[in-house]
């Protein structure tokens, strides 16, 4: 059977929880007691068998098969139980009854059958044995014993099956568990579990995240697990120009596909860090103001996690003042070295709800929010409210 190695690693990284923790339970091996047992019932170990010798009441005798496959009878000898019908064992007591007694036929009765069982060993939440249920696969042995703490490629797994041992792909069984990978177990098949050793590594995480730190990792931890333990990613982080320093090289990593348009980018699902890496996350560069009667006027960080409209560029800079004209409100725009005025209708966007007038700031735009009576922005709208040190960039805002 052939395999996707592009579908088996997204199978793998969307793996569910809820199926690495299965909680389903099943009754642990315990003698079970059917009403009537067929005559074809094969006999295992702990069987409780009765034996019944007509004529010779002191001959009648009730034993339990040993781990052996055996059972020991007064005067008649020991025989191997285990592996036969009831039909067969009681043929081949008869035989040697035959030989010493007269008139002595022989009964042989079930009285208690333990059900084969499966056991699983190792790092599960309830390891121990289990019975075999039919059709009991790999996959329901774990689900029995109540799951594995950690994603599968976290352990190795071996069937132990008749003193044999072979190695099962666990990572597999679990994103395909329909193939034959998932093999159907049989009686006294034990599953042994054991954590692979992972190796520890420091990575210093740097720039716009929550918390600027060195973490340990290991061999699972993703750029984006590391970004989480950093406590996430600022809106003033530049997502494309991410990257990590391993000593003299650089490694470029574009955050932006996986983070804002939902892409599977396997560079970066992939991409496992070395000891001494440095994560650095950037902030962005692109910038806008917001200029005139407004609360904050000041420049203001574009970021590259969600767009910023006119209407989100007014509120961040404190909203309008008392005297400010919202219908005179443009957008100063340079496109191919030329400036030119978009106007911004405010009146459709919060009166009439129209999203098409709530346009979007774009890198270096300047929105101006004259003040009411003047024909546009004057000297004063633009050095009053703050100063000739943040028209030069000096003061800047971020969201």
């Amino acid at each position: 059977m052939k395999y996707s190695t592009r579908g088996f690693t997204v199978a793998v990284l969307l793996l569910l929880p809820t199926t690495l923790l299965a909680q389903a339970k099943q009754t642990p091996l315990a003698p079970v007691l059917p009403v009537a047992f067929s005559e074809n019932d094969t006999l295992v170990a702990d069987d409780v068998i009765e034996i019944q010798v007509g004529n010779h009441a002191d001959l009648d005798q009730t034993v339990v098969v040993g781990q052996d496959g055996k059972i020991t009878l007064r005067e008649l000898g020991q025989f191997v139980a285990a592996g036969k019908t009831r039909a067969s064992l009681r043929a081949e007591i008869q035989v040697t009854a035959d030989k010493t007694l007269n008139n002595a036929p022989v009964f042989v009765t079930l009285k208690q059958h333990r059900l084969p069982f499966i056991t699983v060993d190792g790092p599960v939440a309830a390891p121990g044995p289990y019975t075999l249920v039919p059709g009991m696969k790999v996959l329901d042995a774990i689900s029995a014993a109540r799951g594995l703490p950690f994603r599968p490629n976290r352990y190795t797994l071996k069937l132990i099956r008749n003193d044999k041992s072979q190695s099962l792909d666990l990572t597999k069984i679990y994103a395909y568990p329909e193939s034959d990978v998932n093999m159907t177990l049989l009686p006294n098949d034990k599953l042994v579990f054991n954590e692979i050793d992972l190796v520890r590594r420091k990575v210093t995480v740097l720039g716009q995240v929550g918390r600027p730190s060195t973490y340990e990792t290991d061999n699972e931890t993703t750029v984006l697990t590391l970004i989480g333990q950093a406590g996430g990613i600022s809106q003033s982080a530049a997502l494309t120009r991410v990257f990590v320093q391993r000593g003299s090289t650089v490694i470029p990593l574009d955050l932006r596909p996986v983070l804002i348009e939902g892409k599977v980018d396997d560079a970066i699902l992939n991409f496992r860090f070395v000891d001494g890496d440095v994560l650095s996350v950037p902030g962005v560069d692109t910038k806008y103001q917001v200029l005139g009667q407004v609360g904050r006027p000041a420049t203001y960080f574009l970021p590259e996690k969600s767009t910023i409209t006119v209407l989100d560029a007014l509120n961040n800079a404190g909203g309008p003042l008392p005297k400010a004209n919202l219908k005179k409100a443009v957008i100063h725009r340079t496109v191919n070295g030329k400036t030119t005025d978009i106007k911004v209708d405010f009146e459709s966007i919060q009166k009439k709800g129209l999203s098409s007038a709530n346009i979007l700031m774009k890198p270096d735009d300047t929105l101006i929010i004259p003040q009411r009576g003047k024909p546009g922005i004057t000297l004063s709208d633009v050095f009053a409210p703050i100063g000739l040190l943040n028209l030069l960039g000096f003061r800047v805002l971020g969201r």
